[in-house]
């Protein structure tokens, strides 16, 4: 069973704080339904502006311009961590506002969309190929479609 942490933020106001905590918890509920999830897998979520977002993307891929998540698998890293922990997400905010407008979804359709884009990464879903893409787009839209 997924369990996550939302971490204290300043990105959202309180009203989007709470609207968007309570569709991440819909998001992790139909995702355990969904991948019939048994074992307690726990993670980490944080919402961060481009100039955080800039940072990390630099730091940790190489790539000097901002994204709109990033994920992050404890199993790829070095160090032995506990197998309940699966890792952390950063969803960029600003980001995400822009995809919102610009596909004329809510704010919270688009946060929606990018965490479980992230909890499937963290779930070893990729898209480094036609058929993996494929196959993760296929359930990431099966599930955002089931949420809206």
């Amino acid at each position: 069973m997924l369990k996550f942490t939302f971490l204290d933020n300043h990105e959202l106001n309180k009203t989007n704080y709470l609207r968007t905590k309570k569709i991440f918890d819909k998001v992790v509920k139909l995702i355990n339904k969904t991948l019939n999830i048994k074992k307690t897998y726990l993670f980490d979520v944080d919402i961060i502006n481009s100039k955080k977002m800039l940072e990390m993307n630099a730091k940790y891929r190489n790539i000097n311009k901002t994204t709109d998540i990033l994920s992050f698998r404890m199993s790829d890293s070095e160090d032995k961590t506990p197998s309940n922990l699966l890792g952390e997400i950063y969803i960029n905010h600003e980001l995400a506002k822009q995809q919102a407008d610009e596909n004329k979804k809510t704010l919270i359709y688009q946060l929606a969309y990018l965490f479980i884009h992230g909890v499937l990464h963290l779930l070893n879903y990729d898209h480094v190929d036609q058929k993996s893409y494929k196959k993760m787009f296929t359930l990431q839209d099966k599930l955002i479609k089931h949420l809206f």
